[in-house]
Formats: structure tokens, C-alpha cells, sequence
């Protein structure tokens, strides 16, 4: 294969990641709106934000989803993922 092959090849592949990337973004701005407004409800209910029951049914969920289908994410990967993504969301709700 050429050279010239080769990075066009490796740039169209940037490309998709970039325009998944871009998604990626957006999905974590809607889930930071959600948990705004869940924030909000939990002060009305005078609820506490974390709710650590909630944070174990979400990391079961996402390591069945991740099992089903290949490449697999490792678990500790998986958990460090969503453990920061729902710190992040916890933080926004205080």
C-alpha cells in the first residue's frame, strides 16, 4: 500500500472519529441538561443529589450493554468512564 494511500486512509479515519467525537459531545451536553433538571427535582424533594443505588443499577446496565456485542471495554475502563461521567453530572446538580 502507498504512503499517499496510507494517510488518506488514516485521515478518513481521523474524520470518523472527529464527527464521533462531535456526537459524544453532544450526548454528554443532553445528559448534563437531564441532570440539571434532576438536580433541580431532587431540591424540591429535598432529596440528596447522590444516590449511590442509582450509580451501581447504571454501571450493571452499561457493563451488560458493553458485554453483548465486541470490542469489549474492559470493566475497569468502563466503570473509570462512567464513574467520572456521573461525578460530572452529580456536580452540576449541587
Amino acid at each position: 500500500m502507498s504512503s499517499v494511500k496510507c494517510k488518506q486512509t488514516l485521515e478518513q479515519l481521523r474524520s470518523e472519529i472527529d464527527d464521533i467525537d462531535s456526537r459524544i459531545l453532544e450526548l454528554m451536553k443532553k445528559r448534563i441538561m437531564i441532570a440539571l433538571e434532576m438536580g433541580d427535582l431532587k431540591k424540591e424533594q429535598g432529596r440528596v443529589v447522590r444516590d449511590t443505588a442509582r450509580e451501581t443499577q447504571v454501571l450493571e446496565r452499561i457493563a451488560a450493554l458493553n458485554s453483548q456485542s465486541e470490542p469489549r471495554l474492559t470493566e475497569e475502563d468502563l466503570r473509570a468512564l462512567y464513574s467520572h461521567l456521573m461525578t460530572i453530572c452529580l456536580n452540576v446538580q449541587k
